[in-house]
């Protein structure tokens, strides 16, 4: 058990796995916020709606609400071209999804035990499919000393208030 988990009781396992749901919902309301400002000239909610219809199909994910899955229903293919020209043309949104579907593997892998689970072999196929690479890190703290230093200049302090109170209220 490391120190911290010493000093509180908990493991390292334990204190790994929280510390990646912070940062996988940090980087996923980042990302919508940046994705969403991508997009702000459609009309009405539209903007949220490409949003998260983007950053669902990143993450391999099911709309949440049905006004996401109609909205997927008739722009499945807008919706995988703008993803991936998002992605060819602004490097900031590419290292970003990189870092969150690297936190999203692990987290998944940590609270698993499962690497070969469907969900990361998924993750993994859609990240080919959109042209990034998840970076590979043998040692857990450079890990997330990378993970870390790039969410302090990628997110915003408006980002970091809206993912605490995401935390705080669970994620869908």
């Amino acid at each position: 058990m490391g120190i911290f988990g010493r000093l509180f009781g908990k493991s390292q396992k334990y204190i790994y796995k929280e510390l990646l749901d912070d940062y996988v919902t940090l980087l996923r309301v980042a990302l919508f916020s940046r994705i969403m400002s991508k997009y702000k000239d459609h009309e009405g909610k539209k903007s949220q709606l490409i949003a998260g219809a983007i950053l669902n199909y990143i993450t391999c994910e099911k709309p949440t609400n049905e006004d996401g899955r109609l909205f997927l229903e008739d722009n499945r293919s807008f919706i995988e071209q703008e993803t991936r020209k998002l992605i060819q043309e602004n490097s900031e949104i590419r290292s970003a999804v990189e870092m969150l579907l690297l936190s999203e593997i692990n987290l998944i892998a940590i609270s698993t035990g499962d690497v070969s689970s469907e969900h990361i072999i998924d993750l993994s196929s859609r990240a080919i499919d959109i042209g990034v690479q998840i970076p590979v890190c043998n040692n857990p703290g450079e890990m997330y000393a990378g993970i870390v230093e790039f969410i302090d200049g990628f997110c915003t302090e408006s980002d970091k208030r809206i993912a605490s109170f995401v935390r705080k209220e669970g994620r869908p």
